[in-house]
Formats: C-alpha cells, sequence, structure tokens
C-alpha cells in the first residue's frame, strides 16, 4: 500500500505542477495578448495608409487618363469635321470634273463637226475614237484619194 500511496502523490504532485505550468502560460499568454493586438492593429493601419496612398495614386492616375479621353474625344471632332469638309470638298471636285468632261466631250464633239464639215471628210469618222480620227484626218490631207472611200 505505501507504494500506492507514494505511486499517488507523485502523480498528484506531478498534475499540480503541470496545473501550475499551465497557469503560468496562460497568463504569459494572457499578458502577451495587448501586445500581439497592438503589433496587429499597427500592421492594420500600415496596410490601411498603404492602400490610401494607392488608391490616391490610382484617383490621380484615373484623373490624367480622364484628360486624354477628353482630349482625344475633342482631337476626333476636330478630325471628323476636317474630315468632313474633306469629303465635301472632294464631291464638288468631282461635280466639277464630271461637268468638264461634259463640256470637253461636247467641245469635241462640236470640233469633229466642224472639221468634217470644213474638210469634208466623210461621215463615218464622227463616231470613231480621237485616235482614229486624227489618223484618218492626216491620211485624207497626204492622199485624198481616201475620201472617195
Amino acid at each position: 500500500m505505501p507504494s500506492v500511496a507514494v505511486g499517488l502523490f507523485l502523480m498528484g504532485g506531478a498534475l499540480q505542477e503541470q496545473e501550475q505550468d499551465q497557469g503560468e502560460d496562460r497568463d504569459s499568454s494572457l499578458r502577451e495578448l495587448p501586445l500581439a493586438t497592438q503589433d496587429t492593429c499597427t500592421a492594420l493601419e500600415h496596410n490601411i495608409d498603404t492602400m490610401a496612398v494607392d488608391s490616391t495614386l490610382i484617383c490621380s492616375d484615373m484623373g490624367k487618363i480622364s484628360k486624354r479621353v477628353i482630349a482625344a474625344e475633342v482631337t476626333l471632332t476636330d478630325h471628323t469635321e476636317v474630315i468632313q469638309t474633306l469629303q465635301d470638298q472632294v464631291g464638288q471636285l468631282k461635280e466639277k470634273t464630271a461637268y468638264c468632261y461634259a463640256c470637253a466631250g461636247d467641245a469635241e464633239g462640236r470640233c469633229r463637226c466642224n472639221i468634217i464639215h470644213l474638210v469634208g471628210v466623210p461621215k463615218w469618222t464622227e463616231e470613231t475614237e480621237t485616235e482614229h480620227f486624227v489618223e484618218g484626218l492626216v491620211c485624207l490631207m497626204v492622199k485624198p484619194e481616201y475620201l472617195s472611200a
């Protein structure tokens, strides 16, 4: 029995020591808790400050980009107006060119008729292309016998 009592005593002492160690650990943990909380709060404040600086930089960059977009829109509007003006001028030039071609064609036709009537060139030359017409006139000037053809 004495050995059982000694064993229980020793075991009781070990339990008591273990409880005492756990109590000290808990006390030290409780003492360390405010420090850990303070460290966590400091880290969070640092992160918040960093995010505030980052968001300020982002807002600044967004402002710059917005100004560039507005400038690009203004430039685009200016270019659109210039392009529209150029297209209008090209349209006017096309109309004038078509009118000039019509006048030239009319003048060429009248010249052919006048030459035909003056020189007595056969009627078939009126329907020929300009190159053939000129060749025919040269032939008539060099060899008048083509008139009878």
